[in-house]
């Protein structure tokens, strides 16, 4: 198991809530910082293809396949952190199927 994958196991909630805000943030060219985590990732104009494109983006990050019909529009930063924290906690995978995008 390499350093990277020994650290993934180890992601808290939090952790996993800066790395999802950061890279929303990255994708939709906004400042660090200003990504409400409480607020549902739609607003911010995410549409389906971006969506899928980040959902892709952090499983690779994490080296986890991720299911990506558990990750809809309505969804806040931290209601996708919190599942990625249970995909982890799971094994650390959620979905066998991933493929990047």
């Amino acid at each position: 198991m390499t350093q990277e994958k020994d650290m993934t196991a180890a992601r808290t909630r939090e952790e996993l809530e800066d790395l999802v805000a950061g890279l929303l943030e990255d994708k939709m060219m906004v400042a660090r910082g200003h990504v409400d985590r409480e607020t549902p990732v739609g607003v911010y104009g995410v549409d389906s293809v971006t969506r899928t494109s980040l959902i892709s983006e952090i499983g690779g990050k994490l080296g986890v396949g991720l299911d990506m019909s558990a990750f809809g529009d309505n969804l806040t930063v931290q209601q996708i952190a919190a599942r990625l924290h249970e995909a982890l906690g799971a094994g650390g995978e959620a979905d066998d199927t991933y493929e990047p995008v």
